[in-house]
This record gives structure tokens, C-alpha cells and sequence, in this order.
């Protein structure tokens, strides 16, 4: 592990990420992290 990202607030079902069986919805959590994602793999580089 080169680098990780620890996010305040817990995913959920009001914030869109959690489904109502409290699975998560990867698509969801792929866009709303992209931001953070793009950044930890551009220092990798």
C-alpha cells in the first residue's frame, strides 16, 4: 500500500451510496470518489 485516502462521513443510504440492504453501489462510490481515486494514482506515477 503506496498511498490511501480516509474519508470523513459514512457511507449511507441518504448520501446515495448504501442500497436499502446496505450493500454498497459501487457505481455510486466509483463517481463520487474519482476526484480522490485520480489523485492517489497520479502521485503513484
Amino acid at each position: 500500500v503506496k498511498d490511501i485516502y480516509l474519508h470523513p462521513d459514512p457511507f449511507s443510504i441518504q448520501n446515495g451510496l448504501l442500497t436499502p440492504t446496505l450493500k454498497t453501489k459501487r457505481p455510486q462510490l466509483k463517481d463520487y470518489f474519482k476526484p480522490q481515486l485520480e489523485d492517489l494514482y497520479k502521485h503513484l506515477a
